[in-house]
């Protein structure tokens, strides 16, 4: 250490992973001949970071032919890689170790500099661009720190040594630079001075060759705040000068591809020729800006395999849209060659070209399961749904027919809400020959050709089949939220009936008969009206629904008799006149005062055994039996037993109401 040098920072930062035993004999070898080696630059940013340096640059106060001089007395290789700048390379253990002499500019252009040898480390230091990129630090971990470079740092911003303009105008790529390192600190703060002088001297930038503009950008955009940091390079001006869009910054991922970073913003291949991007990144440009609005699902990324293309490419619009599918994908070479056309009298040309292109589109809508002879038929038509449908089961689908899956049993399990609310979903599925493939996958989430695994049957489409778009129903069942789910339930009422091209997830529902005794609540909300099971009616309830139209016992029999007739609810479909009024009497009769929904008997005898109390519930009527359904409450250990009680037993025994609050209590005054 020279005299007039002090040490200006007083920690010691943790060498132990930059200074192997090369690096000590050089320090070592430099001392002894009355001459300092030290770690410049990036490194001791990156160390004081607690980051592992990527380069270790040495820097020497020793002059190139006084360094040539100490190397050869101590018999270390070295080669002049860079004599005119004051470089050499020293050879140890067959590991190079580049050593610069401290230099100071006499003369810059805003790009290149003329410099001098001199001995002073702060002379050194003062042509270096940021605060903390002009710090050194001997081999011990002693920080020489001139203008608060660990200061800055700790206050996660970059500044210029010295005066900014100055630094700037010396060469304007420190520009861009400056850019690059706020995005390596971790939360970085902006200078709105140090922005201002930027904004002043941005248009030097265009004296700054194409490839150095693209050398830095990528990595500012494969870096991390990549949004934060092109946010202020738009607002500051570098952005339009040069030539970079940065719309949609919040799709920008850090630390990701800066091709798909450039297509997410926007940019067209333009930029590719502006910075010379090499031939593969252009490439890759041109097929995301083509490509990333094409929304991808696995079976379009095993086409694109298919048509070989190269899987980095897939794997990059796969990134940009966010999808999470297999690029890996295993797909069989395509049967069909040029010769198996010669083959069948076709003459090479053009047409050949057009034929060949016609077969590969048909056998990738098989799903790569149709064979060189399926192909070359003279009418495979494996470019229709129903062409396709065929020849997975082997047999022709004639018009009028439905596809029944009897191996698929039915999909929705338990209480079907948009069944409760859409009576006409209840039912059993059937595929549409015509559009089957994306209902098929909705439901199986398996390949088109395992549709034999479900014991497919073609059945006659009957007169009470429906059509609906199944699409809407899967929305219905993805959300909880209230609101949306009337919205899709009235959508997908509306999509019954309509053309089946028009539909994304066309499904056929073939209606089954309800049970005629089961009683339906209608109830409303808006313009929403719908006819539930009275089980269903406290779910609907909490939902918002109000009860628009109750028969009670309070209802004279002629009201209950047109409601009757009148009902367009599911039970009552196809029923005679007569049959309606006979149901209607039926109900009006179980409606009797003396039995509720919850009651108490005492002194009841069941299976042999007397019981002080027991509560039931009453789950329905049998009205032909004259009897009804309950189910034991208490005591606990008939809890859950359910049995068949006569109407004069209920209804004179020793039942009374039980104090019970009551789901449908009071709903008689809820119109």
């Amino acid at each position: 250490m020279r005299i007039n040098e002090v040490i200006l920072h007083e920690e010691l930062l943790d060498v132990k992973s930059v200074i192997n035993s090369s690096i000590k004999k050089l320090d070592k070898v430099f001392k002894s001949n009355k001459h300092e080696l030290r770690i410049v630059g990036g490194a001791v940013r990156d160390l004081a970071l607690d980051k592992t340096p990527k380069d270790i640059d040495l820097a020497t106060d020793a002059t190139p032919d006084e360094m040539i001089a100490i190397l050869d007395k101590a018999n270390i290789k070295y080669k002049p890689t860079g004599l005119e700048h004051g470089t050499i390379t020293a050879i140890l253990d067959n590991e190079p170790f580049e050593i610069t002499t401290l230099r100071a500019d006499t003369e810059t252009d805003g790009r290149h500099a003329e410099v001098e040898f001199v001995r002073s480390w702060e002379e050194d230091a003062k042509r270096r661009d940021l605060t903390y990129n002009a710090m050194s630090m001997d081999m011990e971990g002693n920080v020489f720190d001139y203008f608060n470079g660990m200061d800055d740092l700790q206050d996660k911003v970059s500044n210029f040594v010295g005066d900014a303009d100055e630094r700037i105008k010396e060469d304007y790529l420190r520009i861009l630079r400056y850019f690059r390192f706020q995005g390596r600190l971790s939360t970085p703060s902006w200078n709105e001075e140090t922005l201002k002088t930027i904004s002043s001297n941005v248009k030097g930038l265009q004296n700054i060759s194409a490839e150095r503009i693209w050398q830095e950008m990528s990595k500012v955009l494969a870096g991390n705040n990549v949004a934060n940091v092109l946010t202020h390079m738009t607002k500051s001006g570098v952005s339009k000068v040069i030539g970079l869009s940065t719309n949609d910054l919040n799709k920008v991922k850090d630390k990701g591809n800066p091709i798909i970073a450039l297509a997410q913003m926007g940019n067209t291949t333009d930029i590719a020729k502006r910075w010379r991007l090499s031939n593969n990144e252009a490439v890759l440009l041109d097929f995301l800006v083509k490509n990333k609005n094409n929304s991808l699902d696995q079976k379009k990324v095993e086409d694109m395999i298919a048509d070989g293309i190269d899987k980095n490419l897939i794997s990059a619009l796969v990134t940009i849209q966010g999808k999470d599918l297999n690029v890996d994908a295993k797909v069989p070479d395509f049967p069909i060659t040029g010769a198996d056309l010669i083959a069948k009298g076709m003459n090479p040309g053009p047409q050949m070209g057009a034929k060949l292109n016609l077969l590969k589109q048909q056998w990738k809508q098989s799903n790569f399961t149709a064979t060189k002879d399926d192909l070359l038929k003279e009418n495979s038509d494996l470019g229709t749904q129903r062409g396709r449908l065929e020849y997975y089961l082997k047999k022709p689908v004639e018009d009028g027919m439905l596809v029944h899956l009897s191996g698929l049993g039915k999909f929705h399990k338990g209480n079907d809400d948009l069944a409760d609310i859409v009576p006409e979903r209840n039912g059993t599925y059937a595929l549409h020959p015509d559009k089957w493939e994306s209902t098929f996958y909705s439901l199986t989430n398996k390949d088109f050709k395992k549709i034999v695994h479900y014991k497919p049957r073609l059945i006659k489409a009957p007169t009470n089949m429906i059509v609906a778009d199944m699409a809407i129903a899967n929305k219905f069942y993805r959300t909880d939220n209230p609101e949306e789910q009337d919205q899709l339930a009235k959508e997908y009422k509306d999509s019954i009936g309509k053309d089946v091209s028009s539909m994304k997830m066309p499904e056929v529902i073939i209606s089954t008969s309800v049970n005629e005794d089961e009683v339906f609540v209608t109830l409303k909300k808006d313009d929403i009206v719908v006819k539930v099971p009275k089980r269903r009616v406290e779910y609907f309830l909490d939902r918002h629904y109000k009860i628009v139209e109750k028969i009670t016992k309070d209802t004279p029999m002629g009201d209950v008799i047109k409601d009757f007739y009148k009902s367009d609810a599911p039970q009552f479909k196809g029923k005679s006149k007569a049959k309606k009024r006979q149901m209607a009497i039926a109900a009006k009769l179980s409606m009797n005062e003396a039995v509720h929904t919850f009651m108490t008997g005492h002194d009841v005898t069941f299976g042999g055994q007397k019981y002080d109390e027991m509560e039931i519930e009453v789950t329905g009527v049998d009205n032909a039996n004259k009897k009804y359904n309950i189910m034991i409450l208490t005591p606990k250990e008939l809890f859950g037993k359910t049995v068949a009680v006569s109407s004069r037993y209920m209804e004179r025994g020793p039942w009374t109401k039980t104090e019970t609050s009551n789901a449908f209590e009071g709903e008689k005054d809820a119109h």
